[in-house]
Parts: C-alpha cells; sequence; structure tokens
C-alpha cells in the first residue's frame, strides 16, 4: 500500500467547503491511499474522525462517485481508499444528513484529477447525493438559506457555489443580489458529474461524455417487447377472425338484396356471380319473338275466321 503526497511542482487546487445549516463551514480536505484490486471493492472512505453514521455513510458515497467520474477518463486500475478530515468541525461534533456529499465528492475528483481543473480559488457546495446510478444526482437539502449566507461570507470574486437545482425557488432576492455583486460563480446543480463538467469548462482535456444509461433498461426493453408481441397477436386474431366471417356474411347480403330485387346469385370457388332474371315484360317480348304468345294466337284464329266469313256466298251484301 502506498500512500500519494503532494509534490513541489504540483499546482495548487481549489479549496472545497462544506456548509452546514447552523450557518457554519467546513473545509474538507482528502488524502488516498492505493492497492492492488485483489479483492474487495475498488473504491472506500472513511472520515478521520468519528462524526456519526449519516456523515461516514455521505463520505462513501461521495468517494464512490468521484471514482466513477475519474474512471470515465481512464481506467483508474488500483483499489482507492479516500480519508476525509473535516476542519473547523469539533472532534466530538455530530453530523447529521447527507447536504455534504457533495463537497466531499468534489474534493475527492480534486484530489485525484484536479490538474485538469480550471484556476479557481475556492468552492463552497451543498448538496445530498441521493442516487450513484445518474451521475451521482443532487437532491433537495435542508437549511439552505443559512448555507447560503455562510458561503457569501466565505467565498470571493471568481470563486464557484454550488447548491441544489431542487432548492432554486427558496432563495431569497437579497441572496441572490449579493452573490451577484460580489461576483461568485453561483451554479444550482442536479448531479455530482454537472458540478465537475463545470469544474473542468474552458479546459482542452475535459471529460468524455458519458453515455446515458437506465438503472432497470434491461427490465424496461422486456416490458416494450412483450408488450409489442400482444399487441400484434391481438391484431393478427382481429384479422383473421374478419377474414372468417367475411365469406358467410358476403354470401348472406347477397342473397337478401338478390330476394328483394330479383338477382339470381351463385358462389364458386369464392367469387360471386350475379345473374339478372328477366322482367314479365321481357319475358313476354321473347315469347311474342318466338311465337309461343297465346294472345297473339287467338287473335290470329279471330282474323282468319272473319275473313272467311267475308267469303261467304251467304254474307254478300245486296247490289
Amino acid at each position: 500500500m502506498s500512500v500519494e503526497k503532494k509534490t513541489a511542482n504540483e499546482s495548487p487546487k481549489p479549496t472545497v467547503w462544506m456548509l452546514f445549516g447552523s450557518g457554519g463551514a467546513a473545509e474538507v480536505t482528502v488524502f488516498h491511499t492505493q492497492a492492488s484490486l485483489d479483492s474487495g471493492r475498488p473504491v472506500d472512505s472513511y472520515v478521520v474522525v468519528d462524526h456519526g453514521p449519516e456523515c461516514l455513510a455521505g463520505a462513501k458515497r461521495a468517494g464512490e462517485a468521484a471514482y466513477r467520474l475519474v474512471g470515465r477518463a481512464g481506467n483508474i486500475g488500483k483499489k482507492i481508499t479516500f480519508g476525509y478530515d473535516l476542519k473547523g468541525v469539533h472532534n466530538a461534533a455530530k453530523i447529521s444528513g447527507g447536504s455534504g456529499g457533495l463537497a466531499m465528492a468534489l474534493a475527492a475528483f480534486l484530489r485525484l484529477d484536479g490538474d485538469r481543473v480550471r484556476s479557481i480559488g475556492k468552492i463552497g457546495a451543498t448538496g445530498e447525493i441521493v442516487d450513484l446510478e445518474m451521475g451521482g444526482r443532487i437532491g433537495r437539502v435542508e437549511g439552505i438559506v443559512k448555507k447560503l449566507r455562510c458561503a457569501i461570507e466565505i467565498l470571493g470574486e471568481g470563486d464557484l457555489l454550488f447548491y441544489p437545482d431542487d432548492n432554486e425557488k427558496e432563495l431569497p432576492a437579497d441572496i441572490q443580489a449579493t452573490i451577484k455583486r460580489k461576483k461568485i460563480e453561483a451554479h444550482r446543480v442536479t448531479s455530482v458529474e454537472q458540478s465537475v463538467d463545470i469544474l473542468l469548462a474552458g479546459n482542452a482535456r475535459e471529460l468524455p461524455k458519458k453515455k446515458v444509461t437506465w438503472p432497470y433498461r434491461g427490465f424496461l426493453a422486456a416490458v416494450v417487447v412483450v408488450s409489442l408481441i400482444v399487441v400484434t397477436f391481438f391484431f393478427v386474431r382481429i384479422g383473421i377472425k374478419k377474414i372468417l366471417v367475411s365469406q358467410p356474411q358476403a354470401e348472406k347480403i347477397i342473397d337478401m338484396s338478390a330476394e328483394e330485387g330479383g338477382t339470381n346469385v351463385s358462389s364458386q370457388g369464392g367469387a360471386i356471380e350475379k345473374e339478372q332474371k328477366p322482367t314479365p315484360l321481357e319475358e313476354k317480348k321473347v315469347m311474342v319473338q318466338q311465337g309461343d304468345n297465346p294472345g297473339a294466337k287467338t287473335n290470329q284464329g279471330v282474323n282468319e275466321r272473319l275473313k272467311k266469313k267475308e267469303e261467304s256466298p251467304n254474307n254478300k251484301g245486296f247490289d
């Protein structure tokens, strides 16, 4: 195991300040050790002085968030253990809540990769790391007004201030005016990743963009696939049912129209043929043309009898 020490040629890194709801602040200092990755987790953290379980839990989350962000630029390849020391906090003081997570994460990142950060004097930060899978998502904190008033006292022109985006609506107008007047570079952030990108802004060696990942993307993909299968099966089933029912229904409809309009309908091999029946007048005309009209025969017989009567000698008129 080796302990990394600061060299004379190393450029000074900005100091990071953790802000408290009581109106106080503590400078966060970090050292780290490296060991082989033979066993155990690749990253771990502890606090030099015991400030309670919530402070320790925040330190572990912060160390893992910083480790992941540094790993984006390349494989670290070694197990890292961060040690945190909070200067300005009484040894017996217990720290409640996880609002110091963002400050600890930024301090750890600067310790590992601070040479790539632009020139900054001080950094004031507050924010709880609530999700490591989303770039170290930052959630709302309590006591934001007192924390920012403390930051205004510590920070000066060109210094950075980070606070949760969820607390933006709680900032009073006088604090915003003071931040602007003192030319403090204030940023409301949603993640540790966003804060680190701001630290690297303007630097030629910025971090590569991380692909957006969802913690449950496999489950969501399975749900989408199953939904598509169910919907496809539903529509295919409806289509088959319509095909099976369409032929009998079509024949029934045509048969009904045939009865009403005098059409003769036949279906062979799925094709529907219609044969129009002749009307009574058309049938009579055909019969006349074929010499089968009874009325025509009767009239012809009457005419022949009248003709014979006229030719008979008994029916001749007087001269």
